[in-house]
């Protein structure tokens, strides 16, 4: 599960996009929905999906020398 930023009180001194958070609600709905179609990864929108996929074609060793 990548969850991303859930809509709780725990993110609101980072004030993230309105494009990355996502409700509690919504996000458990995509994990139960996930777990029943037996997927290896539950993201909770298509911009995550996109970040992630992203990350993934960069090298490694150019990944760990950014700083995040």
């Amino acid at each position: 599960v990548i969850p991303g930023y859930v809509d709780t009180q725990m993110i609101i001194k980072e004030n993230p996009s309105k494009w990355l958070v996502v409700s509690p609600t919504r996000m458990c709905d995509k994990i139960l929905s996930g777990l029943e179609k037996r997927s290896y990864f539950i993201y909770p929108n298509v911009v995550w999906y996109f970040i992630c996929k992203v990350m993934e074609l960069i090298p490694e060793n150019i990944f760990k020398r950014i700083r995040l």
